[in-house]
């Protein structure tokens, strides 16, 4: 009896790490989004883009534990990129970091959801 009060606790530890993990990078990646169509704008500053620089930087290690590589470098070179296409003034390099750095932070989050499509 006292295994399965064990394994039971066990399997309910593992679910609430999972679901922790969920939330916390459902929230980064939300927050990454907000940052980053603030630091698009035309009118942004570069309080924007150090803003979200420094997001990326303090929670890159904990969101490089569920997502791939690729996908993490990807956001560390999207960021990059914005911060360049700003210091040039290009819009359309702007607009078009903007969207991958997006679509990114999209991918991130929805492979981390508890769907069907995350578990096979």
């Amino acid at each position: 009896m006292k295994a399965f009060i064990a394994c039971i606790a066990f399997i309910i530890l593992i679910l609430a790490l999972i679901l922790s993990n969920m939330f916390y990078i459902n929230h980064v990646t939300n927050e990454m989004k907000e940052l980053a169509d603030a630091a698009a704008q035309e009118e942004s500053s570069d309080k924007e883009m150090s803003e979200l620089i420094e997001y990326w930087d303090k929670h890159k290690k904990f969101v490089a534990l569920s997502a791939n590589y690729k996908q993490t470098d990807t956001v560390s070179e999207e960021i990059i990129k914005l911060q360049s296409a700003r210091d040039f003034g290009n819009r359309f390099a702007i607009d078009q970091s903007h969207k991958i750095l997006l679509d990114v932070l999209d991918d991130i989050a929805q492979y981390e959801k508890l769907s069907p499509g995350s578990i096979l």
